[in-house]
């Protein structure tokens, strides 16, 4: 009987054990992917951001470029590139 319970005791322990590492690996798992959001999210933004500052300068420039009679073929790629780069 002894030797019966004292065996239980150490699966009852290996259970405990074993269920304390997979919430762990499940947390650990949980908070990474969130992480990974967050910056997926911050990434985002700052290309949003940097999409509204880009595309008119570069109006700007191929209204500068219009005037001086050069293709603005060139910038209108350049601008095309640039918001599929960013979406």
């Amino acid at each position: 009987m002894n030797l019966d319970d004292s065996t239980k005791n150490e699966d009852k322990f290996q259970n405990k054990h074993q269920i304390q590492l997979s919430i762990r690996r499940f947390t650990t798992k949980y908070y990474s992917k969130e992480l990974e959001l967050q910056f997926i999210r911050m990434n985002e933004m700052s290309c949003k951001k940097l999409l509204k500052e880009i595309v008119p300068r570069l109006r700007r420039r191929r209204n500068q470029v219009n005037v001086h009679g050069d293709s603005a073929e060139t910038v209108n790629t350049q601008i095309s590139k640039e918001q599929k780069k960013l979406q």
